[in-house]
């Protein structure tokens, strides 16, 4: 569980959690950084560096897409806490 992971700060934790209850069932979450911030009662910008911790400890890989419009977003593909 992801809460108990030491080195991780709260707001990683809550960020993790989140995008975890809204991931579908390969692990890929979707949401938009704003909609996150909203969901977890943080601001965006805690959000932005809580992706990047849990990026940089391995908790997620975000894969880049782009629209046929041209505009681009993220989805994430969280990997599991060791247990």
């Amino acid at each position: 569980e992801i809460f108990r992971v030491p080195g991780l700060s709260q707001s990683a934790k809550k960020v993790y959690f989140y995008l975890s209850r809204v991931s579908d069932e390969d692990g890929y979450a979707f949401p938009f950084v704003r909609t996150v911030a909203a969901r977890t009662h943080l601001s965006k910008a805690t959000v932005q560096h809580a992706l990047k911790e849990l990026e940089q400890a391995g908790f997620l890989t975000p894969v880049h897409r782009y629209s046929k419009r041209g505009s681009s977003s993220n989805i994430y593909r969280l990997s599991p806490p060791d247990e």
